[in-house]
């Protein structure tokens, strides 16, 4: 029992420790450059600032005043008071891993509880060394790795026809528009295990009610409420000509090889996380079949809860060398890498975690860039740092700045000045105020 206590505390601090490490050389080494880290960290700025969740890249993107325009996740109201006490891009990281951190402790208390100290300890340690888990952690900041520990504490609740399952349902329903197909797989799981007989239909007639409940709440929000605020939910387009190939195959096999195999083990399993998988597969953008991305949200801890069921049934050799395989599968595609690779990996999306070069001279630029009055036009690596003002762009779109900043030993930094003069921005308007290292601040003379 005593053992059992101790790696309930290590394991997850080990998880946390590590990914925080990890986190911090990315942001550090200024290696954040897909743009959601920037938005949320000026979205929760706005609302300071009497803004309802407003950022620059979505205003010009898709001329909406408010992120809600594009996904409607509430749960940012509970992350604002957080934010505010370090008003600071790495604020938000921190809170996602350590709320991924949580969920590797739930999971290892659900493992133990449910199959015993060996195999229970085999099955956190699956779940610990996910690729999937370990890639909505160094993916940027999504409200949604809030929702990996409520799935959890949902299913717990849920086995102990607790009340609190209600409850939990609905924070994970605040996490994003389309986190009702991970409650409606929950319920699903629920219903589909103790069979649809008369009698148990009645005896789960609330779950049912809930379950109804939950997808009118979903449709609601994106036939409605998101249009409401921005006109049109734009991610609709990804299911105009929804088609499986055998990258996408090739994916669904290895996400599963991670957890052992097991989730395929269970016919009743594959049914119920039918609506998660589908809005995956379906899709034609094709970082929603890659490791490294934030995506598989849901499938991540409904495959752990149901992996559970599987690997009651099994003998533990049988399990062991299952386990040992997802492991492995795990490493295989890890998304964190000291340098990017050559050629694109189809199933892989890497998060590099050595500094881009210049990386002091970016940072000395930034504090410069911090102090000076007037709209900025940066690159993506820049936007997480200077996002706690609102006259910060990453597009040269209906913008002359006042202040240029960028870095010219990378390829977003070049990228960025060759943008803005193609948008008739004459740079022989500007002086420099700062080059170091290939990075420049220019200001506009006037």
């Amino acid at each position: 029992m005593k053992k059992v206590k101790i790696f309930s505390i290590v394991l997850p601090l080990i998880y946390t420790s590590f990914m925080l490490y990890v986190t911090y050389k990315v942001y550090n080494g200024l290696r954040y450059r897909s743009l959601d880290l920037g938005i949320f960290t000026q979205s929760l700025y706005s609302l300071s600032e009497g803004k309802l969740f407003y950022n620059t890249v979505e205003f010009q993107l898709y001329e909406v005043h408010t992120h809600f325009g594009v996904h409607f996740q509430p749960i940012l109201f509970l992350l604002t008071p957080l934010f505010l006490i370090k008003r600071d891009a790495y604020t938000l990281i921190i809170i996602q891993t350590l709320a991924l951190g949580t969920s590797v402790y739930l999971a290892y208390k659900l493992a133990v509880k449910e199959l015993g100290e060996k195999k229970g300890f085999a099955l956190a340690i699956l779940y610990s060394c996910n690729s999937s888990l370990i890639s909505i952690n160094v993916f940027e900041f999504h409200p949604v790795s809030l929702a990996v520990p409520l799935f959890l504490l949902a299913y717990k609740f849920l086995r102990e026809e607790s009340p609190l399952f209600y409850v939990i349902s609905t924070l994970i329903l605040l996490t994003k528009e389309d986190a009702f197909l991970g409650v409606l797989s929950i319920t699903a799981w629920k219903i589909l295990k103790e069979g649809l007989s008369v009698e148990t239909l009645k005896k789960n007639k609330k779950i049912i009610l809930f379950t109804i409940l939950t997808l009118l709440y979903g449709i609601f929000t994106i036939k409605v409420v998101i249009p409401k605020f921005g006109g049109e939910y734009i991610y609709s387009n990804l299911y105009m000509e929804p088609r499986l190939d055998r990258r996408k195959l090739t994916y669904f096999l290895l996400f599963n090889l991670t957890f052992a195999l097991l989730p395929l083990l269970n016919f009743f399993a594959i049914l119920s996380l039918l609506p998660p998988w589908l809005e995956c597969l379906l899709a034609s953008r094709e970082s929603q079949t890659m490791f490294g991305f934030h995506y598989p949200y849901m499938l991540v801890p409904l495959s752990f809860v149901i992996s559970l069921d599987v690997a009651k049934k099994l003998d533990w050799k049988i399990l062991r060398n299952l386990a040992i395989l997802g492991v492995i599968s795990s490493l295989i595609t890890l998304p964190i890498t000291n340098h990017l690779p050559k050629e694109q990996n189809p199933l892989v999306y890497p998060t590099v975690i050595t500094p881009i070069p210049g990386k002091e001279a970016s940072w000395e630029a930034i504090k410069i860039t911090r102090e000076l009055e007037g709209p900025i036009y940066t690159q993506p690596e820049f936007y997480p740092a200077l996002a706690t003002r609102l006259d910060v762009y990453v597009y040269p779109k209906n913008v002359k700045p006042k202040i240029i900043l960028v870095n010219l030993n990378t390829y977003y930094g070049r990228r960025a000045l060759e943008r803005i003069k193609a948008f008739r921005v004459n740079l022989s308007e500007y002086k420099k105020v700062f080059e170091k290292d290939g990075v420049l601040i220019m200001v506009r003379k006037d």
